[in-house]
Formats: structure tokens, C-alpha cells, sequence
């Protein structure tokens, strides 16, 4: 295993883009942050400045500009990558890392939105432009919440716990419930967003949970002929969940403000991904269903 493998997750899981050019750029900025004593939420807030940054350089009607607005979008996605692989190589993995990171995306993609609606506007669209977006950001959000979840899940099952962030709705509550706002203020905020968001997922989730909740019942440590079924049935899937995650997002948003189609970013959130989010959601509960059935039966 390299050095740079060794920050990812899980090498089924990673993307063919991230593994030849997120991922080494990233851990070369985590090396040197390293050795700067920076911390992975620091490379958060650098990737939000460069994002938000980016989103704005998207409203004008200008190629050099939106050619500037792309690369430094792009060096923000780096930077996202290497706060992980930060956090990864320093053991600095936390929840409030996990929700803030979570955070910085939500904030570049309001910069971005809001200033597509706006060049939108200037190219001639009405007040229905809200509309269109509102529409798209909803699709977003719970396209992202899937893939986060499916992703995270083939992590804990197949790779073990040690390498997945999956969690529920109810344990972070209980942890939620154990903090003051007088005393941890920043982590039970943190924490509040967190449950939020895991009951989105939950609440989307359907029949996926169930097989999860079994394996968690009926296995204390998750037997090898499991994972190994798992990872046969849902490996190929892990590319439809990253195509709802950034790097699509990031072809389509700079595809939109070089043609000067603003409008086509929001169209492709709420035809192209969400076709791909209904497929995965589909064949989730198929094969879902399938697992929990030989699980269940199994002696």
C-alpha cells in the first residue's frame, strides 16, 4: 500500500478522479500541513474561503473569470480532500470535524446557488429561477445524504467500523443530551446539525437500515462471509455514489458558466442525479432485501 492510500478510506470506495488527482495533491498539502502543525479544521476554513470565492467568480460573464473561479474551485476541492487525509494521518478524526466539513460544503454551495440565480436573472430568467433552484438544492440535499449514508454503511460492513463514520440518529442524541450549551456550545451546535442530518438519512433510507440493523444485531463482530457478500453486492455501486457527490457537481457547474447556461447546473441536479438517485435507491433495496433474507436464514 502506498502513502497515499493509506489516507483513503477504502480504495473501493474512491473515485477514479480522486485517486489520480484529489488524493495525491491532498496528501501532499496533508504532508506539509503536517509539518506545519495545521489542523484539519483549519483546511476546512481555507476550502470555504476558496469556495465561496469561487461561487462568487461564477456570476460574471466573463471566460477568464470563470476560468479563475473553476481553478479555484477546484483547489478548494483539493483542500477538502486533504483535511481528511489530515485528520486521517493525525488521528485528529472527531464528529465535530465530520459535521463541520459538512458545514463548509453547505456554505460553498449557497455561494455557488445564490450567484447562478443571480447571472441567471441577468440573462433574462424571471422570479421562477427561484423556484427552479429551490428545487435543485432540495434534490441536493437529499442526494448527498444518500450517497453519504450507502457509502459509509459499505465502509462499516465491509472494511469495519474503525474505517466508517455511520451512526444514528439515536446514539447522537444520547451524546447530544450529555452536553451543556454552557460548557460544549460549538460541539453540542455541531452535534444538533449532526442529528438533523442522520435522520434525513434515515428517513430516506427505507429497507436499508433494516439489513444494517440486523447485522448489528445478530453479529457482535461482523463474520468474513458477510462483508465478503456485501462487497459482491453493493462494490459497483460505490461509483453511482460518488457521481452524487462534488466532482459531478464540479464538471457541471463549470460546464454551465463556461457556455453561459447558468440554469443547466440546477437542471442537471434535478433531472440527471436525481435519475441516478432513484436507480441506487432502487437497486438498494433489492439488494438489500436479498442480503437480509440469507442473513436471516442463516444459522
Amino acid at each position: 500500500m502506498s502513502q497515499v492510500e493509506s489516507t483513503y478510506k477504502s480504495k473501493d470506495t474512491e473515485e477514479l478522479l480522486d485517486r489520480f488527482f484529489f488524493r495525491p495533491f491532498g496528501y501532499g498539502i496533508a504532508v506539509i500541513s503536517k509539518k506545519a502543525k495545521l489542523t484539519p479544521n483549519m483546511l476546512t476554513i481555507f476550502s470555504i474561503i476558496l469556495g465561496v470565492t469561487a461561487g462568487h467568480l461564477y456570476y460574471y460573464n466573463s471566460l477568464l473569470i470563470n476560468v479563475t473561479g473553476i481553478m479555484i474551485y477546484i483547489f478548494a476541492d483539493i483542500l477538502d480532500s486533504a483535511d481528511g487525509q489530515l485528520a486521517r494521518m493525525t488521528g485528529q478524526i472527531s464528529k465535530t470535524g465530520r459535521v463541520f466539513d459538512g458545514v463548509a460544503t453547505n456554505l460553498i454551495s449557497i455561494s455557488i446557488y445564490m450567484h447562478l440565480i443571480l447571472r441567471s436573472m441577468n440573462n433574462g430568467f424571471g422570479w421562477y429561477i427561484f423556484i427552479i433552484a429551490a428545487i435543485a438544492g432540495s434534490s441536493h440535499v437529499i442526494q448527498a445524504a444518500a450517497a453519504d449514508l450507502y457509502r459509509h454503511a459499505y465502509l462499516y460492513v465491509v472494511c469495519g467500523k474503525e474505517k466508517s463514520e455511520l451512526d444514528t440518529s439515536k446514539n447522537i442524541l444520547e451524546q447530544f443530551n450529555k452536553l451543556t450549551w454552557k460548557e460544549n456550545f460549538i460541539d453540542k451546535l455541531f452535534l444538533k446539525f449532526y442529528w438533523d442530518y442522520t435522520r434525513r438519512q434515515e428517513f430516506i433510507s427505507g429497507d436499508f437500515l433494516n439489513l444494517i440493523k440486523l447485522i448489528n444485531t445478530k453479529y457482535e463482530v461482523i463474520p468474513e462471509w458477510v462483508r465478503e457478500e456485501y462487497r459482491i453486492l453493493f462494490r459497483k455501486m460505490n461509483k453511482y455514489y460518488n457521481f452524487l457527490t462534488v466532482n459531478s457537481r464540479t464538471f457541471a457547474a463549470a460546464a454551465a458558466v463556461l457556455l453561459n447556461i447558468p440554469v443547466l447546473y440546477f437542471l442537471f441536479e434535478i433531472f440527471i442525479l436525481n435519475s441516478v438517485l432513484i436507480y441506487v435507491w432502487m437497486a438498494q433495496k433489492s439488494k438489500s432485501k436479498k442480503l437480509y433474507e440469507k442473513i436471516l436464514n442463516a444459522d
